[in-house]
């Protein structure tokens, strides 16, 4: 494909957002106030020029850039946030595709919680927050122009790493616009693309990953400190279709941040120890993998937010064996901290 077709592959959009602040906890519900708005403008790139695209059905990839408010502008602000994401599709028919967005990126909030100027925003304690979003698209292509909406959840988060992090959950419903030069194809079976793909991967693997973050808390929530967290985990993955696979593991933390939960507690770092088992799955796009599924803690002696824990992130293999990794960690939509790492491949069949 030359570089003028491949160009015709790039497109532009803008969205206009209806949303409201969903509490997903109690002690946050005074903080929702009024129906949230937001704008938000991207370019995005249809994939269509690698032999490998096919079995993904001619994905998409962007960036954006959006403004939004959360409905109370006094105690929460606005939020301008930039993401990376990928669009792959559900359904393909002509003009009309359905297509379900995954994205990450980061962003500013203009009101946190302050001591002297803002005690009431007890959600988000930093202006900088790590942003995860999901959309489902529902849009019309006639000719270079496209039109649509779709459904959205916003989630901003600082992973506990500044107290308070309640976390804000925006659900939404959108309308869209878009230019793309060359229109969208439809992917259609070829002969050219049977290759058993399921055969040619690896079915099952056994991975190993080494866990680090930090954590603030504090007995006292207004002079708060942070902590280490660590640990490791042990998977196994089972592959189950040509792109995804399931995910089944064994997480060892040592979250030092619990001890500092309860202030009239006394609890040691022993006590701090969790093991959880965790079922999930994870769908491989390219050198990456999409990674979600919930966990369930055997051993978890403090249990400051409940046995039941939920993730959600990214791998991505640097090489044949070695991988990085970034997921949310949480409890019922309150983050209980990022989890960095590396990790290695032991074994692959």
């Amino acid at each position: 494909m030359g570089l003028g077709q491949a160009n015709k592959n790039i497109g532009y959009y803008a969205q206009v957002k209806g949303s409201f602040l969903m509490a997903h906890r109690s002690a946050m519900s005074h903080l929702v106030k009024e129906n949230a708005y937001g704008f938000e403008i991207g370019i995005i790139k249809h994939l269509q020029s690698s032999i490998n695209d096919p079995q993904y059905r001619f994905p998409a990839i962007g960036l954006n850039l959006e403004y939004r408010n959360f409905g109370y502008d006094a105690v929460l602000g606005k939020a301008l946030s930039m993401s990376h994401f990928y669009n792959l599709p559900f359904y393909q028919k002509k003009d009309f595709f359905i297509d379900f967005q995954f994205g990450t990126g980061i962003g500013y909030i203009t009101k946190k919680f302050d001591l002297d100027n803002n005690l009431t925003n007890n959600a988000i304690g930093s202006h900088f927050n790590a942003k995860v979003t999901l959309k489902l698209l529902f849009t019309k292509y006639i000719n270079r122009i496209n039109f649509g909406g779709g459904l959205e959840l916003s989630h901003y988060s600082n992973g506990a790493i500044t107290y308070p992090n309640l976390g804000l959950n925006l659900p939404a419903v959108f309308v869209q616009i878009g230019f793309l030069p060359a229109g969208r194809k439809a992917f259609q079976k070829d002969g050219h693309y049977e290759e058993d793909v399921f055969k040619k991967y690896f079915k099952m693997k056994v991975l190993v990953s080494a866990i680090f973050s930090v954590k603030q808390v504090g007995a006292n929530p207004y002079l708060p400190k942070r902590y280490p967290v660590f640990g490791v985990r042990g998977t196994f993955q089972k592959k189950i279709s040509k792109l995804w696979f399931a995910d089944f593991s064994v997480d060892v933390i040592q979250n030092e941040a619990n001890v500092h939960v309860y202030p009239y507690a006394d609890y040691s770092q022993a006590d701090a120890l969790q093991i959880g088992l965790y079922v999930g799955a994870a769908y491989t796009f390219y050198k990456s993998e999409i990674v979600f599924g919930l966990g369930y803690y055997v051993r978890d002696k403090i249990n400051p937010l409940g046995k039941v824990y939920n993730k959600i992130g990214y791998r991505y293999h640097l090489n044949s064996n070695w991988y990085g990794l970034f997921n949310v960690r949480a409890n019922l939509g309150k983050a209980d901290f990022f989890e960095f790492g590396i990790g290695y491949q032991l074994k692959k069949w």
